[in-house]
């Protein structure tokens, strides 16, 4: 059954109805997209990718930049997942991946990197930010995630080291399975991939790469 893409950005779609959209993309323009899961969440969720290029069938790829984007590594974001999807929707159904300046760059977009959290916000308590892996036999009842966005190698130690904390950054980098895919697939773009945005809603802002400290020697 085919997704009705006029109703994407009617309300926020759940993870079974944005792989449907994508699947529905896939059939209808299978030269210039490519959708892939190389990674499970903990409740078994595909963590979607999506590869697009004007010319995505071709096994040689000619030399070209790559540009990658991820949305929803926080749960309650969903504006983000829609942030992305509508990225997808220009370069896919508006056909701006043929414009000129578009054709130099391959796009790879994780529209939904925290598929657990993000249903679990959008079913139960729309407030929450982290995955929804349990945190061992002793925590298991009250403490539950890790918070993607602090588990990464860089500057770990300025996540939270308490179990139930909403920025909990978890028992040691790459902890979970939804940043180990976006390593993994950072080392396999490399070093083509020039550009790296991650989505969120928290303000109006851009912030660059070691924005976590004020001094400004490390920019």
């Amino acid at each position: 059954m085919s997704f009705d893409s006029s109703k994407l950005f009617q309300t926020y779609q759940s993870h079974r109805d944005i792989k449907q959209y994508l699947d529905t993309l896939l059939q209808q323009h299978s030269s210039k997209i490519e959708v892939f899961s190389r990674a499970e969440s903990y409740e078994g969720r595909e963590i979607l990718t999506v590869r697009i290029c004007h010319d995505v069938r071709e096994q040689r790829r000619p030399n070209r930049w790559c540009i990658l984007i991820d949305a929803g590594i926080h749960a309650r974001e969903w504006i983000t997942v829609s942030v992305a999807l509508f990225i997808v929707r220009q370069l896919i159904e508006k056909d701006e991946i043929s414009a000129k300046s578009f054709r130099s760059f391959e796009w790879i977009i994780l529209p939904l990197l925290n598929p657990d959290g993000y249903e679990y916000s959008r079913e139960h308590n729309k407030m929450w930010r982290k995955t929804r892996r349990p945190l061992g036999p002793r925590h298991r009842r009250s403490c539950v995630g890790v918070d993607c966005n602090r588990n990464f190698n860089v500057a770990w130690t300025i996540g939270s080291a308490r179990f139930c904390s909403l920025l909990y950054r978890g028992e040691r980098p790459f902890s979970e399975r939804e940043t180990k895919n976006v390593r993994d697939l950072f080392r396999k773009l490399r070093p083509a991939c020039k550009f790296y945005l991650s989505l969120h809603s928290y303000a109006k802002a851009i912030l660059y790469p070691r924005a976590y400290t004020r001094c400004g020697k490390d920019f």
